[in-house]
């Protein structure tokens, strides 16, 4: 089949099978046929269509077989058809089970009944179908004339309706308008009222407008005088600032002169101090030359080493003058040694009353420092000094910062005056008694009033106008002058525009409703046209009703007779098949029978009740199919149409022993017709090795076809 497509987990045959060497799949038949041999040939030039060629010709002659192509060469040699083939005479171990066709029906109808070629289905599917088209359910003609019918009626009980609603709507829809001329008049007594309103408005507004023209003239006049706007701005900024600015230059000043007197004061106070406002280096270089001086001062009471080894030194002259005048006798050495003595003594009086002197004139000069500087210790002198400098150093500051702020006090007092005088300058034209920043401030604030209410008074006037033409353009012309005052509607305004606008939809209403009725008489017609449908519905539905019964009584004659070919045909075929089931089985399944689908139902021996072929064993289910299709082969097939037949893998779910019993059969069944037994394994061909007239054709493994190529494409075909 070259149309099959691969599925999802199953491959289509024309892939399945295909050579590995990837050339479309090709194969040679030869067979005798009224004792000529006849070459069929298929072949194909594309992998997805393989065998779409087909040629046959006569071996000897190479003359082409007139009248015989790839859609009849199965029906011209075997002389039946494909699906009958199929079920009959080819059994393919992955399609084992038998199922109905037209074509198996005509066949076995041909051999039960008197020779003539018919089904069953086929007839019996036309008369379902001519039935269906009359009445299936709720569908068909019978059911469509039924609705039709209905809807005719409903139009005539629609066209009666519609005939009446219309009368009673022209009715109210006449009532409709009448009351709506009334509302119109009212409405336009009311427009009249409030045209004397808008008129009454438009004087207002007239008169609004003439006053704030008036206005706005007095106010350019007095705008020409002025400045423009960002000069009074500047000048009231300049005022602000003058009234903010002066009294804190007047604190400022104070404050300098504050700063002034406070200088003046630490002049004088370093000035009468100890170092007589002198520069801070010089005053430190002072502080620390007495100090200096007066350590070298507190020096002098400490004894030099020099006099101390003096002292030393007369002390032992003395002690030894001492000695000699004990210790010695003589007088002369008492005598010098008295002399030594007296000279050494006087020696060191002297000079302890000279350092004591001397220590006393230090002590007076270095009390007279401390009282000068005012200290008692050098140290204190030094940080006199420091104090001294730090002082100057502030002073210095404080000096340098007023006259920072003297040179910025004097700026700032120069820019007010300029600030001042450009203020005066600016509102002497418009204000000429304005005398102090006080009131030129003042007058800069009455001048950007008065641009304000320039301004002011143009929008005002833009405004006005736009009221003016406003009430203006919705004032008809008739009613600009004064007439008759109209009295308004007892009805309000509101109320009358509710009504029309209700009144409006009850006429749109009511209209469409008069245009819908008659459409419906439209749509559904005359009541003429309406009765004579109905009468030519009604002929119709007596009509399909008389055939609709004549179909269902044809269809039970069709099927009475179909009960009865399966009446004449199944019980040979159910016990041809009972023989072969019995003899695959080694009798253990006795019973076979078969309904007109070909649905199977066996029991084993000595079992009262029947089971269906879905609660076999796989094995056994290929057993029952096999004895089925053998007993169709015997009825449907027989000579002359004993064709051969063609068994694919049909006996590798089978055991051993029921192996065998099939084998057997088929061996016999042999001598009837040719068989061909497709197999992939070696238990047949084990078997029936030693059988005659058993003829073996094993494929070359790929081995075999390397070591032989001239004959490897004859090898792959089987």
């Amino acid at each position: 089949d070259k149309s099959q497509r691969d599925k999802k987990g199953v491959l289509a045959d024309k892939n399945k099978f295909q050579p590995w060497s990837g050339i479309p799949m090709s194969g040679v038949l030869r067979c005798v046929v009224d004792g000529r041999v006849m070459v069929l040939e298929r072949t194909g030039k594309r992998t997805g269509a393989p065998m779409s060629q087909f040629s046959a010709w006569y071996e000897d002659t190479g003359e082409a077989v007139p009248g015989l192509t790839g859609d009849n060469v199965g029906v011209a040699l075997l002389g039946i058809e494909r699906e009958v083939f199929l079920r009959s005479g080819f059994i393919g171990g992955a399609g084992m089970a038998v199922t109905q066709t037209p074509e198996l029906e005509r066949r076995i109808a041909a051999l039960v009944s008197s020779g003539e070629d018919t089904s069953f289905s086929e007839p019996f599917a036309q008369l379902n179908t001519w039935k269906n088209r009359r009445k299936h359910n709720k569908t068909g003609l019978l059911p469509e004339t039924l609705a039709q019918l209905d809807q005719v009626e409903q139009a005539l009980r629609q066209a009666e309706q519609s005939k009446m609603r219309m009368e009673q709507e022209q009715n109210t829809l006449q009532a409709t308008e009448q009351r709506q001329r009334e509302v119109e008049e009212k409405l336009r007594r009311w427009h009249a009222v409030e045209q004397q309103a808008q008129r009454e408005k438009y004087q207002a507004a007239r008169k609004a407008w003439a006053e704030e023209q008036e206005r706005l003239e007095t106010l350019c006049r007095i705008k020409d005088r002025l400045p423009s706007r960002d000069a009074l701005h500047q000048g009231q900024v300049w005022g602000r600032t003058l009234l903010t600015q002066l009294p804190l230059m007047q604190q400022k000043e104070a404050q300098l002169e504050q700063t002034n007197r406070i200088l003046i004061q630490r002049k004088e106070q370093a000035k009468t101090g100890v170092f007589k406002g002198a520069p801070p280096a010089e005053a430190k270089m002072q502080a620390q030359e007495a100090a200096a001086r007066c350590e070298a001062l507190e020096a002098v009471g400490v004894f030099p080493p020099w006099m101390i080894g003096l002292i030393v030194f007369l002390a032992f002259v003395i002690a030894a003058a001492v000695a000699v005048l004990i210790m010695q006798e003589a007088a002369l050495l008492k005598w010098c040694a008295l002399f030594a003595g007296v000279l050494s003594a006087g020696g060191m009086i002297f000079l302890l009353w000279y350092r004591r002197k001397k220590q006393k004139e230090a002590d007076k000069e270095r009390d007279a420092l401390f009282q000068t500087y005012r200290v008692k210790t050098p140290a204190d002198l030094l940080e006199q000094a420091e104090a001294y400098e730090q002082y100057m150093a502030e002073t210095d500051r404080m000096e340098q910062r007023f006259l920072a702020a003297e040179e910025t006090q004097k700026q700032a007092a120069a820019r007010l005056t300029q600030m001042e005088n450009q203020l005066f300058q600016l509102t002497a034209p418009f204000a000429p008694e304005a005398r102090t920043v006080l009131q030129a401030s003042e007058a800069c604030s009455r001048g950007l009033e008065t641009w304000s209410l320039w301004e002011q008074a143009q929008r005002q006037m833009k405004t006005l106008q736009v009221q003016v033409e406003a009430v203006s353009s919705g004032l008809e012309e008739a009613f600009q002058t004064g007439e008759t005052p109209v009295i308004p509607p007892l009805e309000s305004k509101q109320q009358l525009e509710e009504e029309a606008q209700r009144l409006a939809l009850e006429k749109t209403r009511c209209q469409e409703s008069i245009a819908m009725a008659k459409g419906e008489q439209a749509v559904g017609g005359e009541a003429e046209v309406l009765l004579a449908h109905r009468e030519m519905l009604l002929a119709r539905r007596e009509t399909l009703e008389e055939e609709y019964h004549a179909l269902v009584l044809a269809r039970e004659v069709l099927e009475e007779a179909n009960r009865e070919l399966q009446s004449r045909f199944s019980p040979a075929l159910n016990e041809k098949a009972s023989r072969w089931m019995a003899r695959l089985t080694g009798g253990k399944y006795q019973d076979l029978r078969l309904d007109k689908a070909f649905s199977a139902q066996t029991r084993t021996e000595g079992d009262p009740i029947s089971r269906s072929a879905l609660m076999l064993s796989a094995g056994t289910l290929d057993q029952l199919y096999l004895a089925v299709r053998l007993a169709i082969c015997d009825l449907v097939l027989p000579e002359p149409y004993a064709v051969p037949l063609v068994l694919d893998d049909a006996l590798i779910r089978f055991d051993d022993a029921r192996l065998q019993f099939a084998l057997d059969g088929l061996y016999e069944l042999a001598a009837q017709r040719q068989i061909l037994l497709f197999t992939c394994h070696s238990r047949e061909g084990t078997y029936l090795r030693t059988r005659e007239n058993v003829h073996f054709m094993q494929e070359k493994t790929k081995l075999e076809e390397e070591k032989t190529p001239q004959n490897a494409a004859e090898w792959s075909e089987r």
